[in-house]
């Protein structure tokens, strides 16, 4: 019923006040005005629709997607899919969500997940395991760093291993999740993209955030398509090769490239110049006596005080 409610008034309608809705659109965060017993948002609000999402996406790519479910709440889309790893329509299949009320950043982080502002969208995708499972943060980030710049976005690139950056700020982040059978590998890629500034989805405090619209004008359906025929159609018969190529090209990527950084390590913290990576995307830190190499499961990268 609130649910029902809160549609008709994304698309612009008044409804009828109610101490109900009130408190479900104060939870929200959804800004909105009570007059004469009515009730109406002070901003228009755009909802998630699977069939503008489905229109949106590119005959080949809606052909590799068995499942498509956009979500009002969720703990994690990620959790989700994960779930249903022995589903037979788990591979190509896809979850999307207004909201998510446990949302997952890297590390055991929690990420901060605003209603129906952002794009939260999880993938589940099933592959053999010889085909450089480890480098597929890198190989999914790469790819939506493509698929961001085509849309028109400008000063966007990577801070290994799985944050999107445009300038400063963090705009997306990534989170692949997978389980290994015999013989194949169960993926989940969630993807999480700022596309305005306020409310921001972060995974703390105190981040530098930036945000699609900083520069473009674009819904959150279409954002959102343009993100899926992307990712299916990059996933879709992947092969070793096809990581170890796209990698390969992780300098026109790497926004940290040459600079000095610091990489946490548990209580760690090793200090060196970024070098890029090696072919199974391994970050190499030059410590002046020795070339170190890290996974992308083991660490984080901050830039040192000296270059902010």
């Amino acid at each position: 019923m609130i649910e029902t409610l809160i549609r008709q008034l994304a698309t612009g309608s008044r409804v009828e006040k109610t101490a109900e809705l009130e408190v479900a659109l104060h939870e929200l965060g959804i800004g909105f005005r009570a007059q004469n017993q009515h009730i109406e948002l002070v901003a228009p609000l755009e909802l998630l629709d699977e069939t503008t999402l489905r229109a949106g996406i590119s005959e080949p790519a809606r052909k590799l997607i068995t499942q498509l479910d956009v979500e009002w709440q969720i703990g994690s889309t990620n959790t989700e899919l994960m779930a249903r790893k022995k589903d037979a329509h788990f591979n190509g299949s896809i979850c999307v969500a207004e909201q998510q009320t446990a949302g997952k950043g890297r590390r055991g982080r929690s990420w901060i997940s605003p209603f129906a502002s952002n794009i939260y969208v999880s993938f589940g995708w099933r592959i053999p395991r010889q085909n450089m499972a480890e480098a597929l943060s890198l190989y999914i980030g790469m790819n939506l760093v493509d698929c961001l710049r085509e849309a028109g976005l400008e000063d966007v690139g990577m801070k290994w291993p799985n944050d999107i950056i445009v300038g400063q700020g963090k705009l997306a982040g990534i989170l692949i999740e997978l389980e290994l059978a015999a013989s194949s590998a169960y993926i989940v890629a969630g993807i999480g993209v700022n596309l305005s500034k306020e409310p921001v989805l972060r995974e703390g405090p105190g981040q530098l955030v930036s945000a699609v619209a900083d520069q473009l004008s674009l819904g959150r359906n279409a954002l959102c398509s343009l993100i899926i025929d992307r990712m299916v159609m990059s996933m879709d018969g992947v092969s070793a090769q096809d990581v170890a190529e796209k990698i390969a090209g992780w300098p026109k990527y790497d926004r940290y490239s040459g600079e000095e950084v610091v990489v946490h390590q548990g209580e760690e913290q090793i200090v060196g110049i970024n070098g890029g990576i090696d072919e199974r995307g391994n970050l190499l830190l030059d410590l002046g006596t020795e070339i170190r190499s890290f996974g992308s499961g083991e660490v984080s990268l901050r830039k040192t005080e000296s270059n902010l």
